[in-house]
């Protein structure tokens, strides 16, 4: 068996006597890169018994051995020149896409905003006993004068460098805070060894929540005008309840009690949304309690109730509900379910629960009509939906699951950037609508 003068060794090892050897030597880029294919364009290396085979000469003859293994170690490094060039293609293109997103939230950083000439370097005194009435002054007041109201939550609002504020002064309806009971006290935070003494349920959220609502209720200062005690955090939607979503991360019966007991003040002053026994009254304050939560003792009482569930969004058939659905306008029917507007007021579940894990532009039509049926559950429930687990970055990532949340008719949207949320076109599409 010999190799044929028609095969791939003219092209790969040409003799350095012929005159095709410069040419070879100052063949292009394109050339070179094509030179991998020629392997199939030429088939097998060899052929049977030819007249071609027999005329070989003794310097072929004595280039068969070197050809074999030439034209593999050739072809070997025309395809790793090949793959060299598609992965710095692809290193590049990701670089590229990497370095906008940077410099882009790095723009958005950049651009001073009124929130961030009220708020610079937070607000001072705000866990501070001694000036803690100051912390909401009039600088403040007049801020929020401006701020209306979206269908917004922020997410594990605690972490932020102005808690409860920023996310009002952002135009957020819902604020999270995680809360573990220990020592007589509910304290705040995303893990119980990332504790500390100062933050506590009070301090950062019941507290400054009822000073804005002392402030936003008392008489005017010309005409000393009262108003009717139930103006809520937003002068610009002063019927806008703020909902205020606590986490429990442990000790699910114990920090129900220390909820409720430092819920007292409020309660007393009527600025909880609570149930009557057959509607639910909103007010300017609404407790949502999710997590680790005693569903018993929340729905002991009949008559009131002013802290409600979380009910679990993809959770919600139950084997207590009635086997037909109710009229949706009928809220005696409505009390069928087993979550309903007396015990609960979101919805809520993991993103990841519905689509998975999240990549680009990755949500398929069949998760969006998991989410139209999940949201169409808690609508006619008389509940709120809202997803968790939204992606934070890259950017575009999270504006597409954004704008198929906001086509869906999410009830509230799971937010951990403030500034994206304060900016563009997201706070129209999410005016207040009144749920009831």
């Amino acid at each position: 068996m010999r190799y044929s003068n028609r095969g791939l060794l003219p092209h790969v090892l040409p003799s350095f006597n012929s005159p095709d050897h410069h040419h070879h030597r100052g063949s292009n880029l394109k050339e070179r890169l094509l030179s991998p294919f020629r392997l199939f364009e030429y088939g097998d290396y060899a052929t049977a018994d030819s007249s071609a085979d027999k005329e070989y000469d003794s310097s072929a003859v004595g280039l068969r051995g070197l050809g074999r293994s030439t034209r593999f170690g050739y072809a070997s490094r025309s395809y790793f020149r090949l793959f060299r060039l598609i992965a710095c293609f692809t290193i590049g293109c990701l670089c590229a896409i990497v370095l906008y997103q940077f410099i882009w939230s790095g723009r958005a950083c950049g651009r001073q905003e009124p929130f961030d000439e009220v708020f610079p370097l937070g607000i001072p005194g705000l866990r501070d006993s001694e000036h803690d009435r100051e912390a909401f002054d009039q600088r403040f007041e007049s801020f929020m004068h401006n701020v209306l109201p979206i269908q917004c939550h922020s997410h594990n609002d605690y972490w932020r460098r102005t808690p409860l504020y920023a996310a009002i002064g952002s135009g957020c309806i819902s604020v999270e805070a995680d809360v573990w009971s220990f020592d007589d006290n509910l304290y705040v935070g995303h893990r119980s060894w990332a504790l500390s003494k100062e933050a506590t349920l009070s301090s950062m959220y019941l507290g400054p929540i009822e000073r804005m609502l002392r402030t936003a209720n008392q008489r005017s200062a010309i005409g000393d005008v009262e108003t009717n005690g139930h103006r809520g955090v937003f002068s610009a939607s002063p019927e806008q309840t703020l909902v205020l979503l606590i986490d429990f991360k442990a000790n699910a019966t114990e920090t129900y009690d220390k909820v409720y007991a430092d819920l007292e003040t409020l309660r007393q002053a009527g600025w909880l949304t609570f149930w009557n026994g057959t509607d639910r009254v909103e007010r300017a304050l609404t407790i949502v309690a999710s997590g680790n939560v005693p569903y018993d003792r929340i729905t002991a009482n009949e008559t009131y109730r002013d802290i409600f569930c979380d009910a679990p969004l993809d959770q919600l058939n139950d084997e207590a509900d009635d086997a037909l659905y109710p009229d949706e306008n009928s809220s005696n029917d409505i009390l069928r379910y087993k979550y309903n507007p007396s015990n609960s007021y979101y919805a809520s579940t993991d993103l990841k629960n519905v689509v998975g894990q999240l990549g680009q532009w990755s949500i398929k039509p069949a998760h969006i009509e998991a989410m139209k049926q999940q949201i169409h559950d808690a609508r006619i429930r008389g509940l709120l939906p809202r997803y968790w687990g939204v992606p934070r970055w890259p950017t575009y990532t999270r504006d597409y699951t954004w704008e198929i949340l906001s086509k869906i008719n999410i009830g509230i949207l799971n937010v951990d950037d403030l500034r994206a949320a304060r900016k563009g076109e997201w706070g129209h599409r999410y005016l207040v609508p009144r749920v009831h």
